[in-house]
């Protein structure tokens, strides 16, 4: 998945589960303010919250240069987008991205 400022997330090493994948790992590539970026990764675990319909996300981005700073990093949040789609709560007749693709992703 590509977004306009650079930016790559490659999803794989999903673990089905109904409704869609526990984790996500990925490679975002690109660059901020004409730094080159390298390659950093992305961790995702996905948890169903106990007293909700809801599920909650926690994220790590790692290998990070320090030089690009916080406000930088506030660009990359973003880039969870994808993970949000693919893991949402499904509730009735709503699907997520999961099973919408039938976890088919090009």
């Amino acid at each position: 998945i590509s977004d306009s400022r650079g930016f790559t997330l490659a999803l794989f090493s999903l673990s089905p589960f109904t409704g869609g994948p526990l984790h996500a790992k990925g490679s975002i590539i690109g660059n901020i303010n004409d730094m080159e970026f390298g390659v950093a990764f992305l961790n995702a675990t996905v948890t169903d919250s106990p007293d909700s319909q809801t599920r909650v996300i926690q994220a790590k981005i790692t290998n990070v240069p320090w030089n690009l700073g916080r406000l930088s990093m506030r660009k990359l949040v973003s880039l969870l987008s994808p993970v949000y789609w693919t893991t949402a709560k499904e509730i009735g007749e709503a699907m997520n991205g999961f099973t919408l693709t039938d976890a088919v992703f090009k």
